[in-house]
């Protein structure tokens, strides 16, 4: 997934569900090593912000920094791990994939919605340099926690 966004308005996107969930975290695998266009590990976010839409506005759900160990990452030692081009994710609400380089932030939620808002503010390389451009790649996104009426 890439996504360019700018200073004004960050890399973000919208999640729909026919069916109601409570999103209680967020979890981000890195983007393939593959040396192409859009494969730049300073283009991996190091914070979030997350809404639940209630069907009037947008309503905050969490926003943190992802770890401390995934931010700085590239600043106070090697970058994180790439996953490979095409790797399967085998991962559910409750558990990540473990085999591969990724982050997760957790948060105390109890609000169901079928929409979710996820802007990523910051970004490794707008970190190290606030000029850099100002995209996010990634392999994977996933809202974690549970689907209602299943």
């Amino acid at each position: 997934y890439f996504c360019p966004g700018s200073s004004a308005n960050p890399p973000e996107f919208i999640v729909s569900s026919s069916d109601p969930s409570i999103v209680t975290g967020i979890r981000v695998y890195a983007s393939t090593d593959a040396p192409q266009p859009g494969q730049n590990p300073n283009w991996d976010p190091t914070s979030f912000s997350i809404e639940g839409w209630s069907g009037v506005a947008w309503v905050a759900i969490a926003s943190s920094d992802f770890s401390l160990d995934w931010v700085n990452r590239g600043v106070t030692g090697p970058m994180p791990a790439r996953n490979t081009d095409g790797a399967l994710i085998s991962s559910s609400f409750n558990a990540s994939d473990q085999a591969l380089s990724f982050t997760e932030v957790t948060f105390e939620n109890s609000e169901s919605y079928t929409q979710y808002h996820v802007t990523f503010p910051t970004t490794r390389g707008r970190d190290l340099n606030p000029e850099a451009s100002y995209v996010i790649n990634l392999s994977q996104l996933e809202l974690v926690g549970e689907v209602l009426g299943r």
